[in-house]
């Protein structure tokens, strides 16, 4: 699954809710994660984007394969993918977040 420079984009208008909801059963599917492994937040149903699915499926699939492997390191698999809009320009912001020691460690030394 590469998406070369000479591949045509084809931006379609889509939901990205339902979308990110059968990207995570897909993924959990096929690395045969365990519950909670991978967690798509709530995602507000009416966030639209414009872009090419799969263009969007091959980087989200990297992201999530590259927390996948990282947080198995630190002991304890736990990615969440977020999305929504930002603050100032609402505009469609798309994250994938590694739960693993590391960052729960950073975030208590934060915290004190």
């Amino acid at each position: 699954m590469q998406l070369s420079r000479h591949d045509e984009s084809r931006p379609e208008l889509f939901h990205l809710a339902p979308w990110l909801k059968d990207f995570a059963a897909e993924f959990t599917r096929t690395l045969e994660l365990q519950e909670g492994e991978l967690s798509p937040a709530d995602v507000v149903e009416d966030l639209e984007v414009r872009m090419d699915p799969s263009h969007l499926r091959q980087v989200l699939w990297n992201l999530c394969d590259n927390a996948m492997k990282y947080a198995s390191e630190t002991g304890g698999i736990c990615v969440e993918i977020t999305a929504g809009r930002t603050s100032r320009t609402k505009q469609p912001y798309l994250e994938v977040l590694d739960q693993g020691q590391l960052r729960g460690q950073r975030l208590r030394r934060r915290r004190q």
